[in-house]
């Protein structure tokens, strides 16, 4: 089991801060988001912090990503 998880992640697409992320189904309806952009990436815990413009709302949201969840835009 452990050689297929360190598989997985070692095949996992890396993305950089900067980076555009497709937003997730509940982000595009909760918010109106289309796409995310890296702002942060923690490693340890395996996440992708972002931030977009909320359309809906005006101003930024934030919150992140699990690696093993983030699809390039």
């Amino acid at each position: 089991m452990l050689v297929i998880k360190l598989e997985k992640e070692n095949n996992m697409e890396k993305f950089k801060v900067g980076d555009k992320l497709k937003a997730d189904p509940f982000d595009k309806e909760e918010y109106g988001l289309e796409y995310v952009i890296i702002t942060s990436i923690n490693e340890k815990n395996q996440v992708y912090h972002w931030e977009a413009e909320c359309p809906y709302f005006g101003g930024k949201v934030h919150s992140g990503y699990f690696f093993k969840d983030a699809i390039k835009f």
